[in-house]
């Protein structure tokens, strides 16, 4: 029996309905949020992308949201409308956007974007909207940028050097940013997998990132409200500048893996067990890279007597504090690597010992390339 169109998106709105009612229970826990779970309405015709009614306790989120957007800004709509909720609830305050909604938002971890009392603008494909990005912020990435592109050098030492300026660039930035206690952009980007595991290179590749690009990596899950599934997902969380050049330095670890392997195996009959030892090698090499870099810059930035550059930088409090109000309840694991291939471990970590950060050629859909255009 051929089932209608309409069945089918009835059949969504149903199971996106009982998402929200998760996503609700979830923040509850999560915040410790001492509300009831009102009514949670999907509107058709709504001209709002949220709206919170105390009289009738009916949050409702509108249909075309769900439809044209990432999941990711429905949630903060939906906590937008929350926030509402708690004022209402908990608070005395009239004011709709007064004093205590915005304490409510920043209970709750509310995006500044979506803290707003009009929430019409949404972000540009990302809850970390490029669009908002400082003089001082874009300068930064432009110069990363000419770096990045010096990097695609045939002299390697020419092409190591560059990328090693990259290195210096940011951790001189961060120092003095933390060292002034200046208050940064922060925020959030998903780097959605679209499968239902993380794969191991995918965690050594985020473990790099949160040691030398000054970004905390979260693993987490995001849901697909078009296939109706939840994907797993990582999660980078920092000042503005620093997850934009983290998600540009995951994708382009991505596509060097790929290539790599393809130019290795030729000629060969080998495992996915072999791909994935030959990744972890190539990660283990630019891994060893990256250390040897940060022990220069240190030497350059830091003087004698002082705490480690590295120590003062992941002693960033802005930056924990920012993550203990999106994950107050936060558990760290620690995995072990696993080799099945000892040959390919060892030719990919010769070749990751050569491999050099650069402008990426594949790659067009980052925000670094966006912004920069």
């Amino acid at each position: 029996m051929k089932v209608s169109p309409e069945a089918i998106q009835q059949q969504k709105i149903r199971l996106w309905s009982q998402r929200l009612i998760e996503e609700y229970r979830q923040l509850q826990f999560t915040y410790n949020l001492k509300i009831r779970i009102p009514v949670i309405r999907i509107e058709s015709s709504s001209s709002r992308w949220g709206n919170w009614d105390p009289e009738t306790r009916t949050l409702s989120i509108a249909q075309r949201l769900i439809e044209n957007q990432p999941w990711e800004i429905v949630l903060e709509i939906f906590k937008h409308e929350i926030a509402h909720q708690i004022v209402t609830e908990l608070s005395q305050d009239k004011d709709i956007h007064g004093p205590a909604f915005k304490a409510a938002c920043q209970r709750i971890g509310v995006a500044e974007w979506a803290s707003k009392a009009e929430t019409n603008l949404l972000p540009l494909g990302s809850v970390l909207r490029v669009t908002d990005t400082s003089p001082t912020e874009k300068r930064l990435l432009e110069r990363a940028e000419k770096l990045l592109s010096l990097a695609t050098s045939d002299n390697e030492h020419e092409a190591l050097l560059a990328m090693q300026k990259v290195q210096e660039l940011y951790s001189k930035y961060n120092l003095e940013r933390i060292q002034k206690q200046e208050g940064g952009s922060w925020g959030y980007l998903l780097l959605k997998l679209k499968k239902k595991r993380v794969e191991r290179y995918q965690s050594v590749i985020a473990s790099l990132l949160n040691d030398h690009f000054f970004v905390e990596v979260i693993h987490t899950s995001i849901y697909d409200a078009e296939a109706c599934e939840e994907f797993k997902a990582l999660e980078l969380i920092g000042t503005r500048e620093n997850v934009l050049m983290a998600e540009y330095v995951f994708w382009f670890l991505m596509n060097q893996l790929q290539g790599l392997w393809e130019s290795y195996r030729k000629g060969q009959n080998l495992s996915v067990a072999s791909r994935n030892s030959y990744f972890l090698g190539v990660l283990s090499g630019f891994r060893e890279k990256l250390e040897a870099s940060a022990k220069a810059i240190t030497h350059t930035l830091m003087p004698e007597g002082t705490s480690s550059l590295a120590l003062t930088l992941r002693e960033d409090a802005g930056l924990q504090s920012y993550l203990s109000v999106r994950y107050p309840k936060l558990n760290r694991l620690k995995g072990s690597r696993r080799l099945h291939d000892n040959q390919a471990f060892s030719a990919g970590q010769k070749e990751g010992r050569s491999l050099v950060l650069h402008k990426g050629l594949s790659r067009t859909d980052g925000n670094l390339k966006k912004l920069l255009r």
